[in-house]
């Protein structure tokens, strides 16, 4: 998955080098970023986790697709949320995977709309994330019950990114998204349970279109 996070990476910084080149007419209208907006893009994922009173770090990565919508009340400030999910590859000794996810509301800026066709953004707010995995368990090669664990975690969120505007209503959007906070909340197969909390940073890098109507 470290490919798949290059990949990305690659793809933003060559966004970055041909942004002054698609910059705005003077004098035109190129970009909005006011009014409802709605985005969906590919991401993807890295987490790094440490259990408390431990410094050692784990770190996994994945990539999975990620949904934005907000409403822009000035042409600078908007409210915003963001969902995603993605699948994450453990590490080599533990094997397997869990699902990831996030929900993230808050604040975002935008910056030079209007003329210009390159918007940078950025963002801050709240996030809720849960991790989710399945553990078959076998008597023999017979398969006898799947259990499932639900981790959950509330912290801040933070990032930025640009917006690419063709018209002004349609733009490629580029972005890093950063979660941090601890995981403290727990379930197995619906139940609650206690557990030892631990803490876990995650990134997410995302290309997609986002979409402003009013424009």
């Amino acid at each position: 998955m470290k490919s798949h996070l290059s990949a990305i990476a690659a793809a933003l910084i060559s966004v970055c080098a041909v942004a002054p080149t698609s910059s705005a007419q003077q004098g035109q209208v190129n970009s909005r970023s006011d009014g409802f907006f709605v985005g969906l893009g590919v991401e993807g994922d890295g987490v790094s986790t440490h259990m408390a009173q431990s410094t050692i770090w784990t770190k996994t990565a994945g990539g999975g697709v990620g949904l934005v919508f907000g409403y822009g009340f000035t042409p600078r400030w908007s409210l915003y949320s963001d969902l995603s999910t993605a699948s994450i590859d453990r590490d080599q000794d533990q094997g397997g995977r869990y699902s990831l996810r996030h929900l993230d509301a808050g604040m975002r800026v935008h910056f030079r709309t209007g003329r210009n066709a390159v918007v940078p953004f950025a963002q801050f707010g709240f996030s809720g994330r849960s991790m989710i995995e399945h553990f078959p368990q076998y008597t023999g090669s017979v398969l006898t019950s799947v259990n499932t664990v639900e981790s959950r975690s509330t912290g801040v969120g933070f990032g930025g990114g640009m917006n690419v505007h063709f018209t002004p209503a349609l733009a490629f959007s580029g972005s890093v998204a950063w979660t941090i906070g601890n995981f403290d909340g727990y379930k197995l197969n619906g139940q609650r349970w206690e557990g030892v909390p631990w803490h876990a940073t995650s990134a997410r890098m995302r290309l997609g279109m986002v979409w402003f109507p009013k424009a």
